[in-house]
Formats: C-alpha cells, sequence, structure tokens
C-alpha cells in the first residue's frame, strides 16, 4: 500500500472531475485507486473502509439500473459518503 495519506490527496483531486467523464474512466480511476491502497493492513480501518467504498462505487457504475436517475443518486450518495470518509476527524 502506498501512503495512506498521499492516496486520499489522489481520490480528492480525481473526485473533483467524476462528474464529467465517461463511466468507463471512471471506473478505470476507481479501480486504480483500489489497488493504490491494497493490501492494507488489517489494522488500517481507514484505508480498509475508502477500499469498501470503492469497490461499492465500481459496482453502482456496473449495474445496469432501470433509470439514470437512480444510477445518478446511488453515484452521489457514494462519493458524498467518501467525501465524509477523506474529511479530517
Amino acid at each position: 500500500m502506498k501512503d495512506y495519506e498521499l492516496i486520499c490527496d489522489r481520490i480528492r483531486a480525481k473526485k473533483a472531475q467524476w462528474h464529467n467523464i465517461k463511466a468507463s474512466l471512471l471506473m478505470s480511476d476507481v479501480e486504480g485507486l483500489i489497488m493504490d491502497i491494497e493490501p492494507y493492513s488489517n489494522a488500517d480501518r481507514n484505508a480498509s473502509h475508502i477500499s469498501f467504498l470503492l469497490k461499492d462505487l465500481l459496482e453502482v457504475l456496473s449495474i445496469d439500473f432501470k433509470s439514470s436517475a437512480e444510477k445518478e443518486c446511488a453515484f452521489k450518495c457514494l462519493v458524498n459518503e467518501i467525501d465524509c470518509s477523506l474529511a479530517p476527524k
């Protein structure tokens, strides 16, 4: 695992672009971030939580929702959760 804070900085920078890029590029970004985070130590709850959220985001992007509004809502909810998880405590 690379330095967790550096990964968080990358997530913050990339997250700003996520609303404006194609799903395939977004999926590639998210996959790359997951690869950078893992493997993490079992004691690193922050890395574990962010990895879990990024995997959920990847799943949302791959699901065929009934409407684009549902997909957009799920996407925004996960991005907001990632925001909250990256916020300094």
